[in-house]
Formats: C-alpha cells, sequence, structure tokens
C-alpha cells in the first residue's frame, strides 16, 4: 500500500513536470524567430500574419528614407499609456512645419473607406478578395494623442496616414495620402517653428522615449485585440 502511495505521487509529479514544459515550449514557440513589429492591422483573432509585417516593415523604411529627406525623424517610437498599453508609431517628423506622427500601410489593392468608419475593406483580383482592416485613422489618432500628451498640449501635432502602394480613391479622410503626394504636401506647408523649437521638441520624445522588447509589444496587441 505505501509503495502504491509512493508512486502516485511521484506519476502526479511527472505529469506536471510536462505539462509546464509543453505550456513553455507552446508559447515560446510563437515567438522565437519573430521580432518585427506588429500593429492592430497584422493581428486577426490573437494571430500574426508574417507575410504582412515583413511587407509593412519594407514600406517604413522606405517612407522612412524620405522623409529624412524633410527634417529630422524617429522610426518606431514606442509610448506607454495609463493602461500600461504599449503603442508603436511608424514615424515622428519634426521639423519648422511641424510635427508629423505618421503612420503607413503598405496594403495593395483598392481600400475603401470613410473618416469615421471602425473597419475600412482592402479589395483584391477584382473583387474576389476582400479583407477588413482597422480604420488606420482612428489607429494614427491614438497616436496623436500619446504624442500630444508627452509635449504638454505646447505644440500642434498633425495625423498623416500614408498608403504606399494601394488605390486609396475611395477612401474618402483627409488624413489618408499616397506616399508621393504626402511628401508634396509636407513640402507646401509654410513654416511655423524656429530651428530653436524644432530641437527643443526632439529633446523632448528623445527624453520620452519608451524601448520596448517588440515581443512584448506583440503580445500586448494580442491582448488587446482579444479583450485580455
Amino acid at each position: 500500500m505505501e509503495f502504491l502511495y509512493v508512486f502516485i505521487i511521484f506519476a502526479f509529479f511527472v505529469v506536471v513536470f510536462l505539462f509546464v514544459i509543453n505550456a513553455k515550449k507552446s508559447e515560446g514557440t510563437k515567438y522565437d524567430d519573430f521580432r518585427n513589429k506588429v500593429d492592430e492591422n497584422e493581428v486577426s483573432n490573437g494571430k500574426i500574419d508574417k507575410n504582412k509585417v515583413s511587407n509593412g516593415k519594407i514600406g517604413e523604411n522606405e517612407v522612412s528614407l524620405r522623409l529624412q529627406e524633410l527634417g529630422y525623424v524617429f522610426d518606431d517610437y514606442y509610448t506607454i499609456d495609463w493602461h500600461h498599453h504599449t503603442h508603436q508609431i511608424d514615424h515622428i517628423l519634426i521639423n519648422k512645419k511641424g510635427v508629423f506622427v505618421i503612420e503607413t500601410k503598405a496594403l495593395s489593392g483598392t481600400i475603401y473607406g470613410f473618416e469615421l468608419d471602425k473597419e475600412w475593406t482592402q479589395v483584391l483580383a477584382g473583387g474576389k478578395v476582400i479583407h477588413k482592416h482597422f480604420n488606420p485613422v482612428m489607429q494614427n489618432e491614438t497616436h496623436v494623442r500619446e504624442i500630444s500628451d508627452i509635449l504638454e498640449d505646447e505644440y500642434d501635432v498633425k495625423s498623416m496616414v500614408i498608403f504606399i502602394n494601394a488605390d486609396i480613391s475611395k477612401v474618402s479622410s483627409n488624413f489618408v495620402w499616397g506616399m508621393f503626394p504626402a511628401l508634396n504636401h509636407l513640402r507646401s506647408l509654410p513654416d511655423i517653428y524656429d530651428d530653436e523649437t524644432v530641437e527643443e521638441i526632439v529633446e523632448i520624445l528623445e527624453e520620452n522615449r519608451k524601448y520596448v522588447d517588440p515581443e512584448e509589444h506583440i503580445k500586448n496587441v494580442r491582448n488587446i485585440m482579444t479583450g485580455k
């Protein structure tokens, strides 16, 4: 009887040990080889779309190089809000013309959406393929509020959403641009700051920049999207 009792206890601890090992392995393999940033549009039902992330990163790099010709640029700028949620901002451009918080989208096809719609529609292959995406204007508005808070509302922070490849003729929003029209628009704006003010803004943003592990941001976005 005593031997049976010892055997049952031993078997119980073996089962618990194997369960813990498998759980850790399952959690780790989801992200071990995946270091790229994601946003709400790259998460579906709590899963990461790696193809969208890869294409998005290429698009962001292209936009960043163009923006650097116009002023000081922060790429992949992280903030942490009062709810301890992380936010990843594609680009922040600071120059004499203002502060611009920019969301880059590398989607293709035709985009349909209104500024106040929660979801926009991406249509591909002549209408045979349809995807829904969270409204990027609303997404970027959150980023604008984060940067405005950091700057204590002392500077005017503007929102821009840049689509690199997609047809955006069916989008109704003053905040959405193609890449080259966006660059031309930025160049055409009048100067409102001097060099000293630009340096001051850059310094404030640099001091308040958060350095977040991309994997932690991925998990954070997944939890937000799944309501955890």
